[in-house]
C-alpha cells in the first residue's frame, strides 16, 4: 500500500522564507526614493531566475530536464522538495545534498536528504540514520522524520530509542493515528500490552468509522489470547466494512472466519468466507481452499470436494494444500488411487498459495489424526 503524501515543511523553513521576503521588501522600500539603473548583471540574474522557474514548472508537470544547480539553500530545498513528490529520489538526493553542504547547520537539508533514502528502498538505512541523527542534534525535526528515526531503530533491534523517537512524533502530531499504531507495536514488543491496547483504542478513536483500526486491534487481542475481545473488534470492523466492497473488507472476513474456527464456531466461519467469496466474485481461490478444510472438519465430504477440486483446476502448482486436503477425503471413501494420484501430486509441489495468505488456516487434530 503507498503511503499518503505527508511531508509539510518544517516552521524554520516558513521562518526563513518569511525573512528572505521580508529583506527583498526592505531593499525596495529603501530604493524607492531613488530610481536606480537597470544594469546588464541584473537582467542577466532575472533572465536566471526565470530560466530557474521555468524547469520547476516544467519538472512539476513531469518532463525530463536537466540536473539544475541550484544557488541558494532555498532553492535547493524547494527542488528536493519537489522531486520528492515527483519520486524522483534520485534528484531529491542530489539536491538535498546541495542544500547540505550550503548550510550544514540548518536541519530541514538532512531530513529531506533521510527522506529521499528512507523511501527509495535502497537499503541505505545506515546513511538514513546518520542524516537523522545529525539533523535531530542540530535542532527539532518533523513528525516523519521520528517516524523513520523510529522504524530504522526498530529494525535495528533499539527498541527502547525506536519508542523515544516514535514519541516526539506523536508530540508533533498528536492526531496522526498511525503513529499510534507504530508505538502499539514497539509496546507490544517490550511486552507492554496495557501500554499497546491504550495506543490501539487512541488509533481507533482518531477514525472510529475506519473497519482497518477495528481489524488491527482485534489482530493484537488475538496475539494476547484475548480471543472473545477480539471476535468483538472483528465484529466492529466488519459492521463498518458492509458498507464497502473492497480488498478490506474481503480480508477482515477472512481474519474473522479463522478465528471462528479457533472458536469451534464453524458454521458461522464458513458464512464470512461465503460473503467474502460474494464480494470478490470467487476471484480469491484461497477462500475456497479455507471454506473446503471447514467442510472437512464438518463431515460435508461433497462440498469440501468441490472446493479442493475448484482450487486444484484453477492453480494446479499452488495447491499442495488441497491435494493432500482431497486426499484424505478420498482414501475416506474408499478412492484408493484417487488418493494417492493426489497425494504423489502434493509431493512434488513447495508449499505455496495462490493468494498471499493473511494468516494459516489451523489445521484440526480430527484431520491430522486421519
Amino acid at each position: 500500500m503507498k503511503d499518503t503524501d505527508r511531508f509539510i515543511l518544517a516552521s524554520a523553513l516558513t521562518l526563513m522564507v518569511a525573512a528572505d521576503f521580508l529583506c527583498s521588501g526592505c531593499a525596495e522600500r529603501q530604493g524607492a526614493t531613488k530610481e536606480k539603473p537597470v544594469n546588464k548583471e541584473k537582467r542577466a540574474g532575472e533572465k536566471e531566475i526565470g530560466s530557474l522557474l521555468d524547469d520547476l514548472k516544467s519538472y512539476k508537470k513531469g518532463e525530463s530536464t536537466e540536473l539544475i544547480q541550484p544557488r541558494s539553500y532555498r532553492q535547493a530545498i524547494n527542488l528536493a522538495r519537489k522531486a520528492i513528490k515527483q519520486e524522483d529520489w534520485s534528484r531529491a538526493i542530489e539536491y538535498s545534498s546541495r542544500a547540505v553542504e550550503m548550510k550544514p547547520e540548518a536541519v530541514l537539508g538532512y531530513c529531506l536528504r533521510s527522506e529521499a533514502r528512507f523511501k527509495s528502498n535502497n537499503m541505505e538505512d545506515s546513511l538514513v540514520l546518520k542524516d537523522l541523527e545529525t539533523a535531530e542534534r542540530l535542532g527539532e525535526m518533523r513528525s516523519q522524520d521520528y517516524e523513520h528515526l523510529s522504524s530504522i531503530y526498530s529494525t535495528t533491534g533499539n527498541t527502547e530509542k525506536a519508542l523515544n523517537a516514535i514519541n516526539r512524533a506523536i508530540k508533533l502530531e498528536p492526531d496522526d493515528r498511525f503513529l499510534y499504531q507504530n508505538r502499539a507495536a514497539l509496546y507490544s514488543n517490550l511486552k507492554r500490552y496495557k501500554k499497546a491496547l491504550v495506543d490501539l483504542d487512541t488509533m481507533v478513536s482518531l477514525h472510529p468509522n475506519d473497519p482497518n483500526g477495528y481489524a488491527i486491534k482485534a489482530k493484537y487481542l488475538e496475539g494476547y489470547g484475548r480471543d472473545k475481545e477480539a471476535l468483538q473488534a472483528y465484529s466492529e470492523a466488519v459492521n463498518r466494512a458492509e458498507i464497502k466492497t473492497d480488498f478490506a473488507t474481503i480480508e477482515i472476513l477472512k481474519s474473522r472466519a479463522r478465528l471462528l474456527v479457533k472458536l469451534k464456531e464453524l458454521e458461522k466461519a464458513i458464512k464470512d468466507l461465503d460473503r467474502a467469496i460474494e464480494i470478490c466474485d470467487g476471484d480469491d481461490d484461497d477462500l475456497f481452499g479455507m471454506r473446503g478444510h471447514i467442510y472437512a472438519d464438518l463431515g460435508r465430504n461433497k462440498e469440501a470436494l468441490a472446493d479442493f477440486t475448484r482450487v486444484i483446476d484453477r492453480s494446479p502448482e499452488y495447491a499442495m494444500d488441497c491435494y493432500r486436503a482431497r486426499s484424505l477425503i478420498y482414501k475416506k471413501l474408499g478412492k484408493d488411487d484417487l488418493a494417492l494420484a493426489d497425494s504423489q501430486k502434493a509431493e512434488g509441489l513447495d508449499r505455496k498459495r495462490a493468494e498471499k495468505p493473511v494468516f494459516e488456516m489451523p489445521v484440526s487434530k480430527k484431520r491430522l489424526e486421519k
